[in-house]
């Protein structure tokens, strides 16, 4: 069979030899819509912006809806990179964009809607503050993040030109010898700059910094957060809420500590200022204060903030007729709402930009954590509510989980707590001094708990009483006074009802005791299994039957190895699917269903195999984040797209469906929105019965407007492009099956 694709305005053509097949069936993708995972707020006379971790959203109101614009992917590393701020030219044309983990800082262009990359030469990659002032100055600050290393490339740069040229600004802390990292940056109203930096080197000061007279800086305090400049004072809030207030006209005065708390800063009207404060465990509702120099004028209560773990995002809006309105977002909705907190109007964009950071499941319905929104209970693609309980069962840190009938086994530091699918209940609750690391039923009236301090405990759940497990075979670590003491599992769970456990190499005395373990009267180190020495543990997905282990090998603080490892029932041995890094970046999740296991790499690609095959297929690229299951099928969370279902089985192919022929991989010329593309097929006699299209993540757009041309031994397709911009499959149905034929359309 031959396929010819022309372009009318064009006349270009692609001949392909070998039809392409489409590796994942593009039929049974589905995506479950929610809310987006909006992070931070731009908006000046000209325009507005909205950016998530991956993708800014720009319109002239929040009352109309948004443009998506996602940051052009070149070069960057894991697909853990993330937007950390924007700022708008004061026209309106540009959005400047740092981003940390790649090239640095990024400017668009709305009307040429290109992208270009301006980080300074010498500043690095590092861009951790950006600042436009009223002028059109942009001044930017590297160096503060946790991460960074570039201490070179620390300071603060400006430019005149929207970033074509840059400009290194002075700057050292108040011992003059070293150039700390800077997180903030303002303009005073007296044209001063004012920043907040933290230390990145042994004498480097961390503080608020302002700036003198002849390059010389002073320090106006040791504490490090947001600041906002306005009229004679600059205001500071740090994480934990606290609010304190320096008077620019007394510099050498101490900074005052207002009555209000604050963890979000803005401008709200005149001299007015907006202390947002949302504090999880004061059981209050978040709240503005609106203070006028060192007083609290007024506070206004959010009422309506749902029952969730993640801290809203605030942002204050001057209109054009002199009025404020704020933003709310997360906790289930972006809200833009008036100064006296009525709803306004929910925030939209042209699609849904949900960021999944968290995905597990049990053997009938599944829960995902959207981040800046919280937990959300999925039954499947049609059925799935936000849970504002499911925080206080799964906190996302220090957790190790386990699932168990139709529920999950939590394991907290100091509680094991069961969560079902109508119930939940606490199993276990400790009062000592033993911290809790895994936990598992090993029958109706026990736990198995791997602890800290005492090894591996078993707890009676009717006498509720302690004892310890039996520990013949295990490791043992040496102390410091010659004692010995039982080695600290990782992780202890059930396949088939015969117990196991890990022991990570960093917490056993020797290399060769690392590893797993399986317990029969006794324990006993399972030395079958083809891993390297030395993994560690990362993660673990369990089910009554299975267990998929995601492992890592270190050298030298590096990542030298990354491994699945699947252990099932009837199995005479384990094995391994994922063996090494030669082709496969690092694995960061992995699971499995019945007769496939998939997985997931840092760089975002989803991967599938089937059982007892090492051939492996790449099913997903792009932002994907984390993995899971939703009943039979597979569950992708992703960074900008919210949750992608795949039918898991039909997603590895084999390579007799292509007639024993390797799938190639095609790019296909690009073609005019609005152009006709005409597809010629050769060798069908009964031709095409159907076609549609469909997006990349499967999802089926309307029926494209075809005409349908046949003589005895070609039928060409003439389909029109209207309407359409971006990349695409076109399937085809025809008596020898379904194919795919991917088409890029541009815009005019």
């Amino acid at each position: 069979m031959v396929i010819v694709m022309k372009k009318n305005l064009q006349r270009a053509s692609i001949i392909i030899c070998c039809l392409t097949y489409f590796c994942v069936d593009c039929r049974t993708q589905q995506s479950i819509a929610l809310p987006t995972s909006y992070k931070f707020i731009a908006k000046n006379n000209a325009s507005v912006c909205l950016a998530t971790d991956v993708t800014i959203c720009i319109g002239s109101t929040l009352l109309e809806e948004l443009s998506n614009i996602p940051l052009p992917q070149l070069n960057f590393g894991s697909s853990q990179w993330s937007i950390t701020g924007i700022a708008l030219s004061k026209n309106g044309r540009y959005v400047y964009v740092a981003a940390y983990g790649t090239d640095g800082l990024y400017r668009y262009d709305k009307i040429e809607k290109v992208w270009r990359t301006i980080t300074p030469p010498d500043a690095g990659s590092d861009v951790s503050a950006l600042h436009v002032d009223e002028n059109n100055v942009l001044t930017i600050g590297t160096g503060g993040y946790p991460a960074s290393h570039e201490s070179d490339a620390r300071g603060l740069f400006q430019s005149l030109s929207n970033g074509e040229g840059w400009t290194k600004y002075q700057f050292k802390d108040s011992s003059a010898r070293s150039t700390p990292g800077v997180t903030e940056i303002q303009l005073c109203d007296d044209a001063r700059l004012a920043i907040s930096c933290v230390q990145k080197s042994g004498t480097a000061e961390s503080g608020i910094y302002i700036e003198g007279q002849n390059g010389v800086w002073k320090r106006l305090s040791s504490r490090t957060g947001q600041i906002l400049a306005s009229g004679n004072y600059l205001y500071s809030s740090n994480p934990t809420g606290s609010l304190s207030i320096i008077d620019l006209n007394n510099e050498s005065a101490p900074p005052k500590q207002a009555d209000a708390p604050a963890t979000i800063l803005a401008k709200w009207k005149g001299d007015t200022i907006a202390a947002f404060y949302d504090g999880l465990d004061d059981g209050r509702p978040a709240r503005l204060n609106l203070l006028i120099g060192k007083s609290v004028v007024r506070v206004l209560p959010l009422p309506n903030t749902p029952d969730t773990p993640e801290k809203l995002k605030f942002g204050a809006i001057l209109t054009e007729d002199n009025a404020t309105q704020f933003l709310l977002l997360g906790g289930g909705k972006n809200r833009l709402l008036g100064n006296s907190a009525e709803l306004i109007s929910e925030v939209v964009n042209s699609r849904p930009l949900p960021s999944a950071v968290g995905i597990f499941e049990t053997p009938n319905w599944s829960v995902a954590k959207i981040d800046g929104h919280g937990w959300f209970r999925i039954i499947d693609v049609s059925n799935w509510v936000q849970d504002s309980s499911m925080f206080r069962f799964l906190p996302f840190s220090s957790l190790d989980l386990r699932a168990e009938n139709d529920g999950l086994l939590v394991t907290k530091q100091r509680s094991v707590v069961y969560v079902g699918a109508l119930t939940t209940s606490e199993i276990l609750s400790l009062e000592g001094d033993t911290t809790l690391l895994s936990a598992v039923r090993i029958d109706d009236d026990a736990l198995l708990c791997s602890t800290h301090e005492f090894g591996l405990l078993s707890f009676d759940l009717d006498t509720k009483q302690w004892s310890q497990f039996p520990s013949d075979g295990l490791p043992v670590v040496t102390e410091s006074g010659g004692s010995k003491r039982p080695a600290k599992a990782r992780a202890v769970f059930l396949v088939d009802k015969e117990i196991y456990a890990w022991y990570d190499f960093g917490e056993v005395a020797s290399i060769e005791d690392a590893g797993l373990y399986r317990f029969s009267s006794s324990w006993s180190r399972i030395n079958s299994i083809d891993l390297p020495a030395g993994c560690e543990l990362q993660k673990i997905r369990t089910s009554s039957n299975r267990a998929i282990l995601t492992l890592a090998r270190y050298e030298n603080s590096r990542l030298a190895g990354s491994y699945v490892l699947r252990l099932q029932v009837m199995e005479p041995k384990q094995i391994v699917v994922s063996d090494s890094l030669s082709t496969i970046p690092d694995v960061t999740d992995a699971l499995g269903n019945v007769d496939q296991s998939m997985w997931i790499t840092s760089y975002g690609d989803v991967w599938t195999a089937k059982q007892g095959s090492l051939n492996r297929t790449k099913v997903l690229e792009g932002l994907n984040s984390v993995i899971g299951l939703l009943n039979d099928k597979g569950l992708v969370g992703t960074r900008d797209r919210g949750l992608i279902v795949l039918d898991a089985p039909s997603s590895v192919r084999e390579n007799s469906l292509v007639n024993n022929r390797d799938p190639i991989s095609v790019w296909p010329l690009p073609v005019q929105s609005g152009s006709i593309l005409n597809i010629s097929v050769e060798g069908e006699v009964n031709c095409i019965n159907n076609i549609d299209i469909y997006n990349l993540i499967g999802e089926r757009l309307k029926a494209p407007s075809f005409t349908l041309n046949k003589d005895e031994s070609t039928c060409t397709v003439s389909i029109r492009t209207n309407g359409l911009v971006g990349s695409y499959f076109i399937v085809m149905q025809s008596p020898t099956g379904s194919r795919a034929i991917p088409i890029i359309v541009e815009a005019n």
